[in-house]
């Protein structure tokens, strides 16, 4: 599947492999009905799941040392629900107390072992409670490491490639948001003044990709599949290369991209 890897030589920032870390750390809550909703890879490093059914978020983030943290790494890990016009909140890094010789990936670990031993009936959003004076148990699972590109698997290049052979619409007032990293691999760029999104789609197994650009407003929901255009035209004809895709894109629809005009 490495046809598809077209920016081989770029190392992966810290920031990146923190993500992958805390992705395969929380992978289960995709089983529990969440979906990643928002994400960021700089200083500060987060992953926001969200469950739309039971109207609860889990924040999973690393902030940047200040001093409120003693300009230490600190993981902070939140479970949010809304509740009519309230929002009640749980601080899982709160509740349990770890051993200072662990590492930050040992840490994730254990507060995704912590929240699946005591926590899974919030998660489900079965009822509500507060957990006070929790044990550190030890680690029964140590493999989510990320040091660098070769640590990374087939699923988890791919998405790398989307993010960043796409990130120029970064520039363009984009953010990243919704993403899957899995059979289907997927990234969502939402620009929220326009009400637009983007969303780059690959199949992991086929390799088929396809990227639709969708506006929204009150009344109507346009889009336009970058695929459909290149496939009518026949601008080229390897539909696994994302960056004949962005270049397409860069040259033929940055008007779109803007808002400038919609075709």
């Amino acid at each position: 599947m490495n046809n598809y890897m077209e920016i081989k030589e770029r190392n992966l920032s810290s920031g990146f492999c923190t993500f992958i870390e805390i992705c395969r750390a929380f992978e289960f809550l995709k089983s529990e009905g969440y979906v990643t909703s928002e994400f960021f890879t700089g200083r500060d490093v987060y992953v926001v799941y969200k469950n739309p059914r039971i109207n609860q978020t889990i924040t999973i983030s690393l902030p940047e040392p200040n001093e409120k943290t003693l300009m230490r790494w600190k993981w902070q890990i939140i479970i949010n629900k809304k509740v009519f016009l309230f929002t009640k909140t749980i601080s899982i890094t709160d509740r349990l107390e770890l051993p200072a010789n662990l590492s930050l990936t040992e840490q994730l670990i254990a507060y995704s072992q912590f929240i699946r031993e005591n926590f899974v009936s919030i998660v489900r959003g079965e009822k509500w409670k507060q957990i006070d004076n929790c044990q550190y148990q030890g680690l029964r699972n140590n493999t989510i490491k990320c040091n660098d590109i070769n640590d990374l698997s087939e699923e988890e290049k791919l998405f790398w490639e989307i993010y960043n052979v796409f990130s120029f619409l970064c520039i363009e007032g984009y953010h990243s948001s919704e993403f899957n990293i899995g059979k289907m691999v997927s990234l969502t760029f939402v620009n929220y003044r326009l009400k637009q999104d983007v969303t780059v789609s690959v199949s992991s197994l086929s390799c088929e990709c396809d990227i639709v650009i969708e506006k929204k407003n009150a009344r109507l929901k346009q889009s336009i599949s970058v695929k459909d255009i290149i496939d009518k035209y026949e601008w080229h004809k390897n539909t696994c290369s994302l960056i004949s895709y962005s270049d397409f894109i860069k040259q033929n629809l940055m008007p779109v991209i803007r808002g400038e005009k919609w075709e």
